[in-house]
């Protein structure tokens, strides 16, 4: 028996330590019980074999030993059967398969046992062993059951888990917005990967510290107000908004901005941590801060504009500083865009702004802090500068006069553009205040009259106000109202001169003369002021656009005369350029012969030569539609401003009239 039990005991041994050993090394390797059909039949034939080992005692021994020695082996064997049965209950085949072998098992013993000694305690065991096998299988089976549920519901949230996780980090990777957590401490416990690529961090390090230090550490000075905001809701472990934080990177020092808001996590009273979203807002702040350099700034150019003039002059009107206002105004700089085109223009107002600057930086000017360029639209500039406070012994009425005259010489220079040449001028009228004015606006608008004299003066030139001007302005103002008023007031007449035809001989003795038709000349006779010199209102007239009204007047009364001379002589009548570029204007002509009866080889358009570079091929057109009509057209004071004699190729005209005096002085 001791052989038998020396024999069991280490079998038994060996069974567990190669179980263990098996155990051991798959808990090693991080795997877990596979629950194939392989490894469950496995586990079912070593609960077999394990079931029949733990039952020898019961075999060899049971009938061997008195009846109180048989109970005590029947209560250790119910431990064990139990405690096998619960071990397995994952499992329920190798369960059961332990259960009935060792349940059988104990039941045959226990009643051969009892047949052979007839003692009824026997049989009670063996009615106990039934009972026990099968209220261990239920117990087994309610076990498996429950943890088949449980197992199942584990699944279903690790599943849920895996699919929220798998939905999180695809958000992230493709939204803007991203999440954030940290602990009690205010470590980082989840740090998303794209502030890491955006910034150049290594999260090791990052989550070495706590988010105040890396804030601190990393935050620039362009937003120390925000920063002084975070720290102060993250000691107070209050929830906060759409703090923008400008965070240097750490690979090329560029500025970036990150955009965060993050709400604290309690327990009931236990704080947890930290939990937001953060963005990246390097755009959006870039566009901002694009929107308030516009604001203040002109696009093309990048100089002031207008705003920021204004907010100059106030500034230094308010400190009681002296200052000077010039403004530019660029000469013939229409024909460069009429010409060119617009790209050359705005290389050309490029180049403009970069020799003002030069201007300034030549007669010792600080951009900003004493001086300012400005540019209002299309071909106006500024330059406002006040007196240097450093050295008040300067003159600032020479430095200003000095300014002026340099600036007029700049742009005098020749412009490169497409390797062509383009030539412009400039006209600056200036104010220094207080002297001229202690008033903004009546500063610039007395500025505004100096160039307005500039101009008149004839252009590139520049020009101080004085107050003579004001009266002379105002006398302007008036006229140009009385100009607009004459029209419907019937002040207007037109004059006749007559063309004369002129034949001269070898010697150039006369031979004959005879008048070949007549010019229509429009006179004013103002009610105060006589007889108004064309010279004064027709430049006027072309400024306010009225000189389109008179001029379809003129043509309509001079055809409605013509028709009534006996001599039917032919009538000459001046159009301006700007009723040539007006869209009726052959509508006009129409009229006028229509409503007078004139006939048309009888009517002369006579054009000034301007219309060669105002509009080219408008001015083509309308001729040939003019002498299509059988309309007669001449070119007046051909040479005295712009064209030659290359430009008449391509008019079709009749007659060119030159200026001799004109030629005679040049």
């Amino acid at each position: 028996m001791d052989a038998v039990a020396l024999s069991w005991l280490a079998l038994l041994t060996i069974i567990s330590l190669l179980t263990w050993r098996k155990n051991n090394i798959r808990k090693k390797l991080g795997k877990e019980h596979s629950g194939s059909e392989k490894s469950i039949r496995s586990l079912v034939v070593s609960s077999a074999v394990l079931s029949t080992l733990w039952c020898v005692p019961v075999i060899f021994f049971y009938g061997v030993t008195d009846s109180i020695e048989r109970g005590v082996l029947t209560a250790i064997m119910a431990g064990i059967l139990s405690a096998g049965a619960i071990s397995l209950a994952r499992v329920p085949k190798a369960a059961i398969t332990w259960l009935l072998i060792a349940g059988s098992i104990h039941l045959v013993v226990s009643v051969l046992v009892g047949f052979r000694t007839g003692d009824l305690a026997d049989f009670t065991i063996a009615i106990f062993s039934i009972f026990a096998t099968l209220g261990l299988l239920a117990s087994v089976n309610e076990r498996s059951s429950s943890f088949f549920k449980a197992y199942a519901n584990t699944q279903s949230i690790k599943e849920k888990s895996e699919v929220i996780d798998l939905l999180l980090k695809d958000y992230e990777t493709q939204a803007t917005e991203w999440l954030w957590e940290t602990n009690d401490k205010g470590h980082a416990t989840r740090v998303p990967q794209q502030i890491l690529d955006m910034l150049g961090y290594d999260l090791k390090s990052l989550k070495s510290k706590t988010c105040p230090q890396v804030a601190r550490e990393n935050a620039t000075k362009e937003c120390q107000e925000n920063l002084i905001r975070l720290m102060d809701s993250l000691s107070r472990r209050e929830e906060f908004y759409d703090i923008t934080l400008s965070i240097k990177d750490k690979r090329d020092g560029s500025l970036r901005w990150i955009m965060t808001r993050g709400k604290p996590q309690w327990d009931g009273n236990t704080f947890l941590g930290y939990r937001g979203i953060c963005a990246d807002a390097t755009a959006a702040m870039e566009a901002e801060k694009n929107i308030q350099y516009l604001a203040k700034h002109d696009a093309l150019t990048g100089l002031a504009n207008r705003s920021t003039f204004n907010e100059q002059l106030t500034r230094w009107n308010n400190s009681n500083r002296d200052f000077s206002i010039l403004l530019i105004d660029l000469d013939h700089f229409k024909a460069v865009n009429d010409n060119s085109g617009h790209a050359a223009g705005d290389a050309v107002l490029l180049e403009v702004a970069n020799r003002l600057r030069k201007a300034t930086q030549e007669a010792g000017l600080r951009r900003n802090e004493e001086c300012t360029i400005a540019r209002f639209g299309g071909d106006e500039f500024s330059i406002t500068f006040a007196n240097d406070r450093r050295n008040n012994s300067k003159d600032i009425k020479e430095i200003t006069d000095k300014i002026a005259e340099h600036i007029v010489e700049l742009i005098a220079e020749p412009f490169i553009h497409d390797d062509k040449k383009i030539q412009i001028g400039a006209s600056v009228g200036y104010v220094i205040a207080p002297e001229d004015g202690n008033e903004i606006n009546r500063l610039i608008n007395r500025a505004d009259i100096a160039l307005y004299r500039a101009k008149a003066n004839g252009k590139s030139t520049h020009h101080r106000f004085d107050y003579t001007m004001d009266e002379e302005n105002r006398s302007a103002r008036i006229l140009e109202l009385d100009v607009r008023n004459a029209l419907k007031l019937g002040q207007f007449k037109i004059a006749y001169q007559p063309i004369v035809s002129v034949d001269f001989n070898r010697d150039g003795a006369l031979n004959s003369s005879k008048t070949s038709g007549m010019e229509a000349l429009l006179r004013w006779e103002h009610p105060t002021q006589g007889n108004i010199s064309p010279d004064i209102f027709i430049p006027i007239a072309e400024e306010t656009g009225s000189i389109i009204a008179i001029g379809e007047w003129i043509l309509k009364q001079a055809c409605i005369e013509a028709n009534t001379w006996e001599e039917k002589t032919s009538i000459a009548v001046n159009v301006s350029v700007k009723q040539i570029v007006a869209p009726n204007f052959m509508h006009t002509v129409l009229g006028a012969l229509a409503t007078s009866g004139l006939p048309a080889n009888r009517l002369e358009i006579e054009m000034t030569e301007s219309v060669l570079i105002t509009d080219p091929e408008l001015t083509i057109s309308t001729v040939r539609q003019l002498r299509a009509l059988g309309v007669r057209v001449s070119l007046d004071d051909f040479g005295t401003g712009y064209s030659s004699l290359s430009y008449i190729a391509d008019f079709d005209v009749d007659r060119i009239k030159i200026d001799i005096l004109c030629r005679q002085t040049r």
